[in-house]
């Protein structure tokens, strides 16, 4: 989104955008326990990732999707 847009033009470059919006990501679901916490960081990087390799936003909208559902088929 718009956030990813605008840090990637900072001295951030690609690498800091991704790991500060994990973060904030992350930080957004701080209802769960910390194991918990570090997956969703995880599948931020891996959703930014997706969206900063093919432009594409629905495409980590849809893997967030797929990442939830799973999340609830295992618990």
């Amino acid at each position: 989104g718009f956030v990813t847009a605008g840090l990637l033009g900072t001295p951030l470059g690609w690498s800091g955008t991704l790991t500060v919006t994990s973060l904030a990501w992350a930080l957004l679901h701080s209802q769960y326990d910390t194991i918990s916490l570090i997956a969703v960081f995880g599948a931020g990087l891996l959703f930014g990732l997706a969206r900063l390799s093919t432009g594409s936003l629905p495409l980590a909208v849809a893997m967030h999707a797929l990442f939830n559902g799973a999340t609830l088929l295992l618990s």
